[in-house]
């Protein structure tokens, strides 16, 4: 497991997910369980809620190295699903 930005972020216990792609691809493709979906107050922006575990990091460091050639597009992320 890399020490990262995915590992040090302020909450240990637990990720905040604000990307639509990055949920899908933790949810849909990986298989993991989140604990809810919900809404920021501040700024409305909606989030998904995951206890941070070793999958989760594992997922998280995967999904940066399909990042490096660009971020993944819709439909990479759909055959991915598809595939597996």
């Amino acid at each position: 497991m890399r020490n990262d930005s995915w590992t040090n972020q302020k909450s240990e216990k637990y990720f905040f997910c604000y990307s639509e792609k990055l949920s899908y691809f933790l949810i849909e493709i990986k298989g993991l369980k989140f604990i809810t979906e919900a809404i920021r107050e501040k700024d409305g922006k909606k989030f998904v809620l995951f206890e941070r575990s070793r999958r989760v990091v594992e997922a998280l460091d995967e999904y940066d190295e399909l990042k490096q050639n660009g971020s993944p597009r819709w439909e990479q992320l759909r055959a991915m699903k598809n595939n597996s």
